[in-house]
């Protein structure tokens, strides 16, 4: 008995502190996507940004799959191939590993986006991130600008 109020009063002193708030990390700067393979409709990319985490725990999003539109129009699926990490209190370098499912005729479409001076891309779908043994199923719906200049196929 006596363990549990004692788990029961840190807990409540730990939320008292505003240990199990969330606050959303931020992407600050340095938005560049390296495309490392195309395989017919199949992409390999990766996504670099530098990401703030004002939280006092660090985060994980775990492998997702999500719908991906380019100016508006549905281009296919994006799954994040493994785990990223996001340290606590600190603004720091993200590199994830991505596959791109496209459909019919995108790839086409992909060498014009590249000529523009911006690209709008939209994420949509659910995304699970947490801390140690918390997660939560989150849903996304992002939109985000990034310059076409961005765009570098890497050997």
């Amino acid at each position: 008995m006596r363990s549990l109020t004692i788990i029961f009063f840190l807990l409540v002193l730990l939320n008292s502190c505003g240990f199990f708030t969330f606050l959303e990390p931020q992407i600050r700067q340095g938005e560049e996507i390296h495309i490392t393979k195309i395989n017919g409709k199949q992409i390999d990319f990766s996504f670099e940004a530098t990401v703030y985490n004002p939280n006092g725990y660090g985060l994980k999003v775990k492998p997702s799959l999500l719908d991906v539109y380019v100016e508006g129009e549905y281009i296919g699926k994006v799954r994040l191939n493994e785990k990223v990490k996001v340290k606590r209190k600190k603004e720091s370098t993200v590199e994830t590993f991505l596959t791109a499912e496209l459909v019919d005729g995108v790839l086409l479409k992909a060498l014009r986006y590249a000529a523009k001076k911006e690209i709008k891309i939209q994420l949509k779908g659910s995304i699970k991130g947490g801390t140690f043994i918390f997660f939560k199923k989150f849903e996304l719906d992002e939109t985000f600008n990034v310059p076409g200049a961005s765009f570098k196929f890497s050997r």
